[in-house]
């Protein structure tokens, strides 16, 4: 739509430049008429020639201008479309992660069995235990929302993206790896995530797009 809108604003200007010219050719007395008696005045002509030469000129210069400038822009509109798919794409994985702990920790609020839990967890977050690789992607992953988060989304507040992540990794750390304390750790982590997500959800969801909102 906004396309559109721009090539009918470039119709109508060239066509006011159009009745312009002809508005001002009338002004310097210029008409059509057909009058065979009458004499050609050849230095009447080579006058007009030589000023539709400097207006054909001008119109030729601001033609070339635009052409130029929009040469310009649709390169620019490309590279601005690839940034946004290039940023929605690194918001995409943080939204999904985020998406496995809200889902989680609503599950786990309502229930009080720890090797459902676990078994729970491992099935969402793809974790297990006793396999090292596992561990270390769950790790990365979970570091990745402390750094990332507040950059991604420049609305969420550092100190409580790290309050998330220190309460999943005790979570981690002292119930699903050793069942120390886990009611504790539990508890807390389902506290900071409902927390985070009633303060950052629907502002996250309503960033999570790559259309132009100027259109």
């Amino acid at each position: 739509m906004k396309g559109k809108k721009k090539y009918i604003t470039i119709a109508v200007l060239c066509l006011t430049a159009m009745l312009g010219l002809i508005a001002c050719l009338y002004a310097f007395g210029f008409r059509i008429t057909y009058a065979p008696e009458l004499e050609n005045s050849w230095d009447a002509i080579s006058a007009f020639a030589a000023w539709a030469g400097v207006i054909v000129s001008i119109m030729a210069v601001g033609v070339s201008g635009l052409a130029i400038y929009y040469a310009i822009q649709v390169p620019k509109k490309i590279a601005d479309r690839q940034d946004k798919i290039a940023l929605f794409e690194k918001r995409f994985l943080l939204f999904n992660e985020l998406h496995r702990h809200i889902t989680f920790a609503s599950i786990i609020s309502r229930r009080n069995n720890i090797e459902e839990d676990k078994l729970e967890f491992s099935i969402i977050f793809d974790y297990e235990p006793n396999n090292e690789v596992k561990q270390k992607e769950y790790g990365m992953r979970n570091e990745l929302l402390l750094l990332q988060l507040p950059f991604l989304f420049p609305a969420i507040n550092e100190k409580d993206c790290e309050r998330l992540c220190n309460a999943t990794s005790r979570y981690v750390a002292m119930g699903i790896l050793c069942n120390h304390k886990y009611e504790n750790a539990k508890n807390d982590y389902v506290w900071e995530v409902q927390c985070f997500s009633q303060k950052y959800w629907d502002m996250i969801r309503e960033t999570m797009t790559i259309a132009d909102s100027s259109k």
